[in-house]
This record gives C-alpha cells, sequence and structure tokens, in this order.
C-alpha cells in the first residue's frame, strides 16, 4: 500500500535509483495517473500501486523493475478519454532530482476526466473527484466543455455523468 505523498516518491527515487545502477542512459518518462496522482496533488486517499501511462519503449528488465515498485501501465485498457495525447498535451513535470525517470501528472481537469471516464465505473473513481479536493482546482467550464467533447466520441455508456458529479460536490460544500 502507498499511504502518503512521501512514500510515492521514496517508490520513485527508489526506481530512479534502480534504473541508474542498471545504465540506463536516457531518461525513463511516465505519466502518473489515478490514486496516485490524486495523492501527490492533494494527498488523499492510500492507494495499491501507481499507474502510469509509459511515453517511452521499455526493455524487457525494465517491465519487471516497473512491476516490482508497484508501477504499472494496466490503466491505459480502462483508460475511455482523454485519449493519451491529450494527456501529453496537458500535463506538468513533477519538479524532482531524477536521473533516469521523468514523471509527469496530468492537469487537474484531465485527471477528473479519466476517473469520469474509466470502463470500470467504479464507485471510488466517483469518490475520489468528489472527495479529494481536485474539483477546487479546476476551471468547471472547462470540464463541461471536455466532457461533452469526449462523451460526443464515446460508445460505451460506461461513465459518470458530469450532472452527478455537480450535483453531488456541490451537496458537500
Amino acid at each position: 500500500m502507498i499511504e502518503s505523498k512521501e512514500a510515492a516518491l521514496r517508490i520513485l527515487a527508489s526506481l530512479d535509483r534502480k534504473l541508474q545502477l542498471k545504465g540506463r542512459k536516457d531518461k525513463l518518462g511516465f505519466i502518473i495517473l489515478g490514486g496516485t496522482a490524486l495523492l501527490i496533488l492533494k494527498d488523499h486517499r492510500v492507494t495499491e500501486d501507481i499507474d502510469v501511462i509509459i511515453l517511452d519503449v521499455l526493455e524487457k528488465e525494465e517491465v519487471e523493475l516497473l512491476r516490482e515498485h508497484q508501477i504499472n501501465n494496466r490503466v491505459e485498457g480502462i483508460l475511455g478519454f482523454p485519449p493519451k495525447e491529450d494527456f501529453i498535451n496537458n500535463m506538468y513535470k513533477l519538479n524532482m532530482p531524477f536521473e533516469c525517470i521523468e514523471v509527469f501528472i496530468p492537469d487537474p481537469v484531465y485527471l477528473v476526466l479519466s476517473k469520469m471516464f474509466a470502463s470500470r465505473m467504479y464507485n471510488k473513481d466517483k469518490e475520489d473527484i468528489i472527495n479529494s479536493g481536485i474539483l477546487e482546482d479546476i476551471d468547471f467550464s472547462k470540464l463541461e466543455e471536455l466532457y461533452n467533447e469526449y462523451r460526443s466520441y464515446n460508445s460505451s455508456p460506461n461513465y459518470w455523468r458530469i450532472e452527478e458529479i455537480k450535483e453531488e460536490y456541490y451537496k458537500k460544500k
């Protein structure tokens, strides 16, 4: 279990050190999503692993090294929207002195959208959106605009409706 922002950063630092020892020359880039992104941004909830979108090609031994550090890219299989390219165009670099990894966090609007459109439709995704404090950091008009755009491309009925999110958020507030 990853219980704090500090714990997540320790895992990333350990991965960085091991990649250095293995002689990686260029930086391995990835975008952190899910519970860990919320943990880093808002210190919200314990998470089991670090969900990422990998931005580079991995060597076989690096895949195993990621797994040993509780880092996985299974999220790419359940991520409905936003598309990977939209994350890449709307992310910022985590300011940490890593030598062999380059870690990015998505813009909070895109993080919220990823939880809204996750095909698994877990209640914890909805609870994360409403209870993490992330909605305090976003422009609702931008969220609604992108939500409507992605919804128009989405053929799956499995996504959280923005009306539900707003209603529960304002009720909680």
